[in-house]
C-alpha cells in the first residue's frame, strides 16, 4: 500500500509580534520564552494619562529543541554581524565605556 504525502497548508494569519524584552524560564522537561511587547497609549479625549499595553507571547519547548534553537540563532547572528557589522548591545557600550581612559572616575 502506498502512502500519500499529506496536504500541507500555511496560516499566515497572524501579525507580526514586535517583542521588546524577554524572559526565559524552564522546567525539567520544557523551556519557555516570553516575548513582551510594551505599547504606550494615550487617549487625548478622555484626558487620561499614558497607559503601558503589554503582550505576552509564550513559546514552550523541549530541551533539545531550545538547545537547537540557540545553536541556529547564534549562526544566523554570525552571518547577520560579517554581512552589516557587529551588533552593540547595552553590555559591550558599557564594557567599552569602562574600558576608555577618559571615562574612568576612580581618584584614588
Amino acid at each position: 500500500m502506498m502512502r500519500k504525502n499529506p496536504k500541507i497548508e500555511i496560516d499566515n494569519s497572524d501579525d507580526v509580534f514586535w517583542t521588546d524584552f524577554i524572559t526565559v524560564s524552564h522546567v525539567p522537561n520544557q523551556i519557555a520564552i516570553d516575548f513582551r511587547q510594551t505599547t504606550p497609549r494615550f487617549n487625548p479625549v478622555s484626558g487620561q494619562e499614558q497607559t503601558l499595553v503589554i503582550k505576552h507571547r509564550v513559546v514552550l519547548m523541549s530541551p533539545e529543541l531550545a538547545k537547537s534553537f540557540l545553536n541556529t540563532l547564534k549562526a544566523n547572528i554570525e552571518r547577520y554581524e560579517k554581512k552589516f557589522g557587529k551588533i552593540k548591545t547595552e553590555q559591550t557600550k558599557k564594557s567599552k565605556k569602562a574600558t576608555r581612559k577618559d571615562d574612568l572616575s576612580y581618584v584614588g
